[in-house]
């Protein structure tokens, strides 16, 4: 049988400091786990520091394509109606809406402005797949008016030298041409076709260029609520196109 004595002797060689290594460790770990939460938060806060950043450099980048184009479609509306005030004003509102208007230089070298996925990323995250689908749509809109530009200046062009293979062309003080021609019967009716799907195309584009500019006005609206939204004010400038009310 053991002996009382010394197994209370083992028991306090052993026990206390196993005891005492336990609980020093107990309390060492309490400061430990703060520490290791903390720099776990901090981890985490400067993540979503380096993600909201990474999302503003893409809106911020979709904010500058947005305003090209909206600015852009704007423009073409400004400059259409200002040849048809000048027209008006010459005492030409006689004429078709094609002879009132001019081509416009440079639109063959006119570029897309696509959006990038990586610029549409921060609306996906904002939960707004309805500003994608806009920013999406009003791209391939200014694609649209730009081609649509480029068939009326090739069209007119076309007509102008079919006219001036038959007759001889002159300006007047306000830079309008007018080619008084004789052309052969089969010509003239060929021509007179021309000009009738020529006049109608280019109704269809002045329609097409006022309701392409409105829409680039309500996407760039859409554009600031959504973004100030998400990102909060002040993040990102207001974008104000042309033809939108003050």
């Amino acid at each position: 049988m053991a002996d009382p004595v010394t197994a209370l002797s083992i028991a306090k060689d052993f026990g206390v400091p196993l005891f005492s290594a336990v609980l020093g460790a107990m309390l060492a770990y309490v400061p430990a786990a703060r520490l290791a939460k903390k720099a776990s938060d901090e981890m985490l806060a400067r993540d979503r520091e380096q993600r909201v950043e990474t999302e503003l450099t893409e809106a911020r980048r979709a904010f500058v394509k947005l305003t090209l184009i909206a600015n852009t479609l704007g423009s073409f509306r400004q400059d259409i109606e200002a040849m048809i005030a000048k027209a008006t004003n010459d005492g030409n509102d006689h004429m078709p809406l094609w002879q009132r208007l001019s081509t416009f230089a440079g639109i063959e070298d006119e570029p897309a402005i696509p959006f990038e996925a990586d610029e549409l990323a921060p609306f996906i995250a904002a939960r707004r797949p309805d500003l994608v689908d806009a920013l999406l749509l009003i791209q391939r809109r200014h694609m649209a008016v730009v081609q649509s530009l480029r068939s009326f200046a090739k069209l007119k062009t076309e007509l102008h030298y079919m006219a001036a293979r038959y007759g001889e062309t002159t300006r007047d003080e306000s830079l309008v041409s007018t080619t008084r021609a004789r052309m052969p019967v089969e010509v003239a009716q060929e021509f007179n076709l021309k000009v009738d799907e020529l006049n109608l195309f280019t109704k269809g584009m002045r329609e097409q260029i006022n309701d392409y500019a409105d829409y680039g006005v309500e996407v760039a609206a859409l554009f600031d609520v959504v973004c100030q939204a998400y990102f909060g004010r002040g993040k990102l400038p207001t974008l104000a196109p042309l033809g939108a009310a003050s």
